[in-house]
């Protein structure tokens, strides 16, 4: 069977189509990352409650602008915060969101 000319372009322009979609998936594959890596350790940023501005503040899990504006009036106020649970001592601020922030802030 004799292909005719526009048959041989359509083959060829399809297996050139193939080939580039294999490329392009191999490409991609090899430039992701992979987040499972145990020799990688990642340290996070700490938040020092008695230097923090309000936007930083706001980056902690349960602390939106409004808590993060009282923690600074408190410090403001009666000084630098001693310990971690003395937040306590800021209104709307309890032991479950001293849990959820502790490993994420610092003195």
């Amino acid at each position: 069977m004799k292909l005719l000319r526009h048959e041989a372009i359509l083959s060829i322009l399809t297996l050139l189509f193939v080939l580039s979609a294999v490329l392009v998936s191999t490409f991609s594959a090899k430039n992701t990352t992979s987040i499972e890596n145990p020799d990688v350790s990642v340290t996070p940023y700490l938040i020092n409650v008695n230097t923090a501005d309000k936007e930083e503040l706001d980056l902690l899990n349960g602390i939106g602008p409004a808590l993060a504006e009282r923690i600074i009036e408190y410090r403001t106020s009666n000084g630098p915060f001693e310990s971690k649970d003395e937040l306590a001592n800021v209104s709307g601020i309890g032991p479950a969101t001293i849990e959820n922030i502790k490993d994420y802030i610092e003195i």
